[in-house]
């Protein structure tokens, strides 16, 4: 199954550009168990993304940034929290359909 969440056809290039930036930038907050700075980065969204399309879009290996905290070796509950209050999709499939974060 192929993430559809999100329709990047018809997001101008710049603005996937920025996205694919601030998805990076997400992944390694979480790795790091950085809280304020997912808070930062979710919350403090620039105009026109909205944190639910940010804490939803793929990286380049297809995951979303919720697959990275349900795959860290420690799982962050705070983390966690903080990705579904900006809108994470528990049920959002892989791009490369390897599953969504909850069959990790």
């Amino acid at each position: 199954m192929v993430n559809d969440a999100l329709d990047l056809t018809s997001m101008p290039q710049v603005l996937r550009k920025d996205i694919s930036r601030i998805t990076a930038s997400l992944v390694n907050a979480i790795l790091a168990n950085d809280l304020p700075s997912l808070q930062s980065l979710l919350f403090s969204s620039p105009p026109n993304t909205g944190s639910f399309a940010l804490v939803n879009f793929p990286d380049q290996e297809g995951w979303s940034p919720i697959h990275y905290c349900a795959a860290a070796e420690q799982p962050s509950i705070e983390v966690l929290d903080t990705l579904y209050l900006a809108g994470a999709d528990m049920s959002l499939f892989s791009t490369s359909g390897h599953g969504t974060a909850l069959d990790r």
